[in-house]
């Protein structure tokens, strides 16, 4: 049950309509009516007035309509205590008294101490799990006051409680964090659809001084613009060996591409060829073919024909002959022109190739 439903039901059992409901919180019919089917929330510093107006405890309000065990009740409390400055205030105040009332010499710097300790409450499960049933009912700079009293920080709630916070809140998240690690890599990849383009220059700026190999790249990139991808891309290339690279080649440009390919070829990391081809132009594709024509791979790049053109496997054939080769090309052969077959074929008859040039025969 959700607290639309309670409410229902609760009015029901007192034969109240939404007007007189309504009237008595200082709300509109409207309001309630959409509580009721769903469509908004009540504001968390209503839910006092609401259990009052029931005749129900806080208690018995929140066990309803969100199923809260007791310890979750009662940092549900605190935290719509905490919703309302003015309660909020009161509580210090009285707080404050107290002390003085315990220590009357207490020095300036003991009593701060004291009403930060009383503020900032750890962030257990219960209050975690209490916030997150809340969050939908608290606007975003009540949260974020209530975050920054809680000392939270970018690990402590689930990927739901986020979409309730804003930007700054977000923000104030991530800035904060001084040496990521993989938890936080983890949180901030799931946190990327909803940020703003400004906090993710921050994520960029964060993750680029952090250990990438942690960092699933494909499903970063989709949320990233140009300029984004490509200082991140930079990172990654200085502190990776491009191992899966095929994965993040469809979200970037020709521009990124380039990158990608000179990596490979200063690394020598050209396996598996077929996976990366599709995704590059003539002028990258030909890079790398030459690069495994000079280390004489010619078998591998005979199975890369349907992704080359004509003038790119004219230079193979010419690479082949001029290293006087004998890996099997007959791969290569049905993507052929006239030209390649004849040079390809009077080169098996020089060097008394007969089982390849049979071969070849058959697609002249």
């Amino acid at each position: 049950m959700n607290i639309g439903q309670t409410i229902a039901r609760l009015r029901k059992e007192k034969n109240m309509t939404q007007s007189e409901v309504a009237e008595k919180l200082n709300v509109s019919y409207q309001a309630v009516s959409k509580w009721e089917r769903d469509e908004s929330l009540p504001d968390i510093t209503l839910l006092p007035a609401i259990a009052d107006l029931f005749e129900i405890s806080i208690d018995q309000l929140l066990g309803r309509s969100f199923d809260m065990k007791k310890e979750e009740v009662e940092a549900a409390k605190q935290i719509i205590q905490e919703s309302s400055d003015e309660t909020f205030n009161d509580q210090v105040t009285e707080f404050v008294n107290q002390e003085f009332s315990k220590k009357p010499n207490i020095d300036s710097e003991e009593l701060s101490d004291s009403i930060s300790d009383y503020i900032s409450k750890s962030m257990t499960h219960n209050f975690t799990s209490a916030f997150e049933n809340l969050a939908p009912m608290i606007k975003p700079q009540k949260i974020r006051k209530i975050l920054k009293r809680k000392n939270a920080h970018l690990n402590s709630f689930s990927k739901k409680a986020y979409s309730y916070m804003d930007e700054e809140t977000l923000e104030e998240f991530i800035t904060s964090i001084d040496e990521m690690n993989e938890e936080d890599m983890n949180r901030l990849q799931e946190l990327l659809p909803i940020l703003g383009e400004n906090t993710k220059d921050i994520v960029i700026e964060k993750l680029c001084h952090s250990d990438l190999n942690l960092l699933e790249m494909n499903e970063v990139l989709p949320f990233l613009n140009q300029a984004q991808i490509g200082i991140l891309l930079e990172a990654y290339l200085e502190t990776t060996d491009c191992e899966d690279i095929d994965e993040i080649l469809p979200f970037l440009n020709a521009e990124n591409r380039d990158q990608i390919v000179n990596k490979m070829i200063e690394n020598e990391k050209c396996d598996d060829l077929d996976e990366v081809m599709p995704f590059l132009n003539a002028s990258q594709k030909e890079k790398l073919v030459a690069k495994e024509i000079e280390k004489g791979h010619f078998e591998e790049l005979s199975e890369l024909a349907p992704f080359l053109n004509h003038d790119i496997m004219s230079e193979i054939i010419q690479g082949y002959i001029a290293q006087s080769s004998t890996e099997d090309l007959s791969d290569l052969y049905p993507f052929l022109n006239s030209l390649s077959k004849k040079a390809l074929m009077k080169y098996y008859v020089e060097n008394k190739m007969h089982d390849e040039l049979e071969e070849l025969m058959d697609y002249m």
